[in-house]
């Protein structure tokens, strides 16, 4: 059995003695089988090697996969985001007729102009729904939401 103690003393002996002397005493002591044995342990060694060099370049194809799969994700999201401010959310309110709370205070805070409507006012408290500010019907009508847009971006995605 090759003593790997002797060994590393003779490689550090022969790197302050260069005419080789050191190495030449460590191969003077070895035997036959301490060669072979020290031949199959380096041809292990460099088949270990091989097989971390090949993992390295698995590794190495991974990132650069990665790296790749993180730009169209991106582009991807950037493009859903661009979709969802065209589809927008657009609550629906009862006009201020049907609100209970006629005080000049709520009035004031809860009461806005309708959009759509010149004229009528609504309250920001009464919801009745709401559709996509982008999405029409034939009739021109907005339609419910979420429309089928957001719902084709968004399936699965509370699940």
């Amino acid at each position: 059995m090759i003593d790997l103690d002797k060994l590393q003393a003779a490689a550090e002996a022969a790197i302050k003695d260069p005419d080789g002397r050191p190495w030449q005493r460590f191969w003077d002591e070895l035997t036959e089988g301490d060669v072979l044995e020290l031949i199959e342990r380096v041809r292990r060694a460099h088949e270990e090697a091989d097989r971390l060099g090949g993992i390295e370049s698995r590794f190495m194809g991974a990132a650069e996969e990665r790296d790749v799969f993180k730009i169209e994700r991106d582009e991807a999201l950037a493009r859903i985001a661009r979709v969802e401010a065209l589809h927008r959310r657009y609550g629906l309110f009862e006009l201020e007729d049907s609100c209970p709370d006629i005080s000049y205070e709520h009035r004031e805070e809860h009461h806005h102009e309708c959009a759509d409507e010149v004229g009528e006012f609504y309250c920001d408290q009464m919801p009745v729904g709401a559709v996509c500010d982008e999405c029409r019907t034939k009739d021109g009508e907005r339609v419910d939401w979420p429309c089928p847009t957001v719902r084709a971006l968004t399936e699965g995605e509370n699940e």
